[in-house]
């Protein structure tokens, strides 16, 4: 049994490292969406491309049964993602 826990750990934080890689790739473009934004003069905040982009993710979600923790989830990434877009720059809010 505490193999199996082990194991199971183990294979959560294989997980948890590819999120964290794909997640500092996100930041990247993030940062590129930050400059056409500032050269663009657009706001950090763009309610109508959050909303079409959880549709689609929500869309994708196979498994409805955790739609409320997933969607904590994705607000999390667009409030960090905001938070980085206004770190260190001026950009328009």
């Amino acid at each position: 049994m505490k193999e199996d826990l082990v194991y199971l750990r183990h294979k959560i934080q294989k997980i948890d490292e590819k999120i964290q890689d794909l997640f500092l790739k996100r930041i990247e473009y993030i940062l590129h969406v930050k400059a056409i934004k500032i050269k663009q003069n657009l706001p950090v905040e763009q309610k109508n491309v959050e909303k079409e982009k959880k549709e689609k993710l929500l869309k994708r979600l196979k498994n409805k049964q955790y739609e409320k923790e997933y969607l904590e989830l994705i607000d999390k990434f667009f409030d960090l993602s905001k938070q980085i877009q206004t770190k260190g720059e001026n950009i328009n809010e």
